[in-house]
Parts: C-alpha cells; structure tokens; sequence
C-alpha cells in the first residue's frame, strides 16, 4: 500500500482506488503529488452539478464525477453539452463542487428556412397548375363532345378530370401539411 489504504495494488497493470482503476501511467502521475500532515497522499473529492463529467489531468481521463482523487494542481472537466472546466483545486478543501455551464443549444432552422418548406411550396404550385391545365383540357374535351356527340370526346373528358381532381387532391395534402406546420411552429 502506497502511503493510505486508498491504493492497492492489484495487478502490475492497474491500481484500485475508491472503486476505480487507475492504468501505471495515471498512478505514476500522482507519485510527487502533496503530502499532508500524516505523509499520507492527499485526497480530494471532485463533484459537479450534472455529475457524470469527465476529469482530466494532462489530457489523460483519470475519472468521472464524483471521484475521489489525488490531489493535483491543475485539471480539467468535460461533459458533453457543457462548457470544459478548467480548474485548480484548492489544497485546503478536501472535497470541491463544480457547476458546469450548459452550451447554448445550436439555432434550430425555421421550418420556412427549410428545404422541405421549398419543396412543399413548389409542390403546391406545380399541382395546382397541373390540375388547372386538366381542368381546362377537361373542358375542351367536353365541349368538342357537346358539338360531335362522339362517345370519345366523352371519355376524354372524364380521364382529364380524373387527372385533375387527383392533383388538385395532392395540392390540398400538401397545402394542408404547409399550414399544419405553419400553427406549430411559432
């Protein structure tokens, strides 16, 4: 046991410390750390407000938050999310809070910034006039009827206007989709 009953050495690969493993070359980082009083290595108590961060000592991971660890002069903190912390731990408090600073979240895009709102628009569009240009055909197609009486004419006219109640049908979906996004997002 090195200097407390806070290291034992388990293995020649590692070192357990308060229910951490520390890898030789994390261990032989604390070797000159402070002694106090007793010659024993101090130990400080790292915590944060969220836990769960990181602690970094010279760009080696050494633990997460809270931890019990050797005292060192300088170290880091790092949680995803969060601004990195960097910090020197006072020697005279043995356990030592930390708040990390939430990151601003990235800008979300306006749904009428979007992609989809070009496409859902140019969709809107192009239907619309395809099911006015049937419409139209439709009618045309009619009217030669009425003036021939020719069964085809007849036909004709009911495909056109199939054809465009189908499009004017998908313009209405897509028209109904553009204000369904325009009342949720403010």
């Amino acid at each position: 046991m090195l200097g407390s009953a806070i290291y034992q050495r388990m293995s020649a690969d590692s070192i357990f410390t308060n229910s951490h493993w520390l890898s030789p070359v994390i261990y032989d980082h604390f070797q000159n750390d402070p002694m106090d009083a007793d010659n024993k290595t101090l130990i400080i108590t790292i915590s944060t407000v969220p836990a769960d961060a990181e602690i970094i000592v010279d760009t080696l991971l050494i633990g997460r938050t809270p931890a019990k660890i050797p005292y060192v002069s300088k170290l880091s903190l790092r949680k995803k999310g969060f601004a990195e912390l960097e910090i020197s731990p006072k020697m005279t408090d043995r356990i030592q809070n930390f708040e990390l600073i939430r990151l601003a979240p990235p800008d979300k895009e306006s749904f009428f910034q979007s992609n989809t709102f070009t496409l859902v628009s140019a969709a809107i569009i192009v239907l619309g006039g395809t099911a006015a240009y049937l419409k139209i055909q439709a009618d045309g197609q009619f009217e030669e009827y009425q003036n021939t009486g020719n069964d085809t004419y007849l036909s004709k006219t009911r495909q056109y206007d199939l054809y465009s109640g189908l499009a004017f049908g998908v313009m209405q979906i897509n028209f109904g989709y553009l204000v369904y996004k325009f009342l949720v997002n403010p």
